[in-house]
């Protein structure tokens, strides 16, 4: 990471030398038909045809011909997700895809062109690496950007006018909406023990591009549409959006050893009590075909319904889950998250008799959002050392007989605009919100009414605009 950061300061300080002096390494056209044809400014040209460089000299199209083929990448481009693929020795390959707007990667390329010349600006900046290159023309190359690039006809490079070991991404454009930049790394020979091979590839969109109006679907580059509890579990997969047609998918009888996904793993495999856990995925979509009715279930009282552990950017969207067994007999929740990030529940309804609606442990930036919570037999929520989550006008009712919310260890909670109504505290020492010491919980513009408990928090909450209807007052 610190040799990508002094390889930027590195560009950055060449860059203001060239912008404030003349650039002797490269004569002007004008000089150059003044020039000998056996010169060696000449015989260096020649040497390098392949390459496009500024004030190019030899007098033919080649320049024209070439830049002709970046030109369709002129404008201003926007990154949307980063691609990254490596090989270590015998090692399995590596690969992980990342959004950008979950990593607060910051990178931006604008090409335009000037006196015939492409000239670039770009920007990228993530983590502890910066890249930032204003004003620099381009050496466009009759080759691809990679092995295996898509686009094998051309690709770009930033002109290094003092050949110093600073390495340039590669640009090049894989349709007429996308661009991408490439680094590549190799180290040793194919074959050998200590072989590395890594490729890191930034994707572009034009900054006027529609499909910028919707970024969650650009997490998915895959969308499947299944009618059975089987076909579900078995399409759960990295950037995959699964739509589910009208029905009832019963979760229980399915064999999960039959189940051929590495995301879907049985007891022995997550080393729990769960039959089914979701796991280890990122950036996939349940979601309700049309706004159709969708009920997943279990006939497993001591199940959870849906537990899903180490996932990323995952969204339900539109679907009912629940158990289907009498009320007072479950000892698992409806859904389960632990070790999980981004999470987001929209126009769900979660129903018991689960424990409760949602459950979970280790948990970063979940949103609970125009959802529907109730007839749990524990309480609402329970949740610890969890940070970052959002509750949104979503109602919580008809549930008991413990604490309500349960937020233990440390972390942050915030329900904006939610409803809270008919749910009762039975449990001795138990409240309404039951919280630890370093938890911070903020009620906003939310409504109490008809709920019964003795004490309300066991901890100072903080409410805002709330209004409370409780315990008959």
């Amino acid at each position: 990471m610190m040799l990508v950061c002094i390889l930027g300061v590195t560009l950055l300080t060449g860059c203001e030398q060239k912008n404030g002096r003349e650039d002797t390494s490269v004569e002007d056209e004008d000089d150059a038909d003044d020039e000998d044809d056996d010169s060696d400014d000449g015989d260096d040209q020649d040497d390098n045809s392949d390459d496009i460089k500024p004030d190019d000299q030899d007098g033919t199209n080649v320049v024209d011909e070439k830049a002709t083929k970046a030109d369709a990448a002129i404008g201003e481009w926007v990154i949307v997700y980063n691609k990254y693929h490596s090989e270590y020795g015998s090692e399995e390959p590596y690969d992980d895809i990342t959004m950008a707007e979950d990593e607060a990667i910051d990178s931006f390329i604008s090409i335009r062109k000037e006196d015939g010349k492409l000239i670039a600006d770009y920007k990228y900046a993530a983590y502890e690496a910066c890249d930032r290159i204003l004003g620099n023309e381009v050496v466009v190359k009759d080759e691809a950007a990679y092995e295996g690039c898509e686009n094998g006809d051309w690709c770009f490079e930033f002109f290094n006018a003092f050949e110093d070991d600073y390495v340039s991404p590669r640009f090049t454009m894989i349709d007429d909406e996308t661009l991408i930049a490439v680094n590549e790394w190799e180290d040793g020979e194919p074959g050998d023990e200590q072989y590395y091979h890594s490729i890191s590839t930034c994707v572009y969109l034009r900054k006027d591009s529609p499909k910028l109006e919707n970024m969650e679907d650009l997490r998915y580059f895959n969308t499947v549409t299944v009618s059975d509890a089987k076909s579900l579990l078995e399409s759960i997969d990295d950037n995959t959006k699964i739509l589910l047609e009208p029905g009832v998918y019963d979760l229980s009888d399915i064999d999960v050893s039959s189940i051929q996904n590495e995301h879907i793993l049985d007891r022995e495999e997550s080393e729990s009590w769960r039959n089914i856990t979701i796991a280890y995925v990122s950036d996939f979509c349940i979601e309700a075909k049309d706004g159709g009715e969708v009920l997943i279930c279990i006939d497993d009282p001591y199940e959870p319904v849906m537990w899903f552990s180490s996932v990323g950017a995952c969204t339900l969207r539109g679907v009912t889950v629940g158990h289907d067994v009498e009320p007072g007999y479950c000892s698992g929740s409806v859904i389960g998250f632990d070790y999980s990030s981004r999470v987001k529940i929209d126009n769900c309804k979660l129903y018991g008799s689960g424990t409760y609606g949602i459950e979970g442990n280790g948990n970063y930036r979940m949103e609970v959002v125009n959802s529907e919570i109730y007839d749990c037999t524990y309480g609402l929520i329970s949740m610890s050392d969890s940070y970052d989550m959002h509750f949104n006008n979503t109602s919580f009712h008809d549930c008991r007989e413990f604490n309500m919310i349960g937020a233990y260890g440390n972390g942050d909670y915030y329900f904006d605009g939610c409803t809270f109504k008919d749910n009762v505290v039975d449990g001795y020492s138990s409240y309404f919100v039951n919280m630890g010491e370093y938890v911070n919980i903020t009620f906003t513009d939310c409504t109490f009414e008809n709920n019964s408990y003795d004490k309300f928090a066991n901890h100072k909450v903080k409410q805002i605009n709330c209004r409370i209807n409780d315990n008959g007052i």
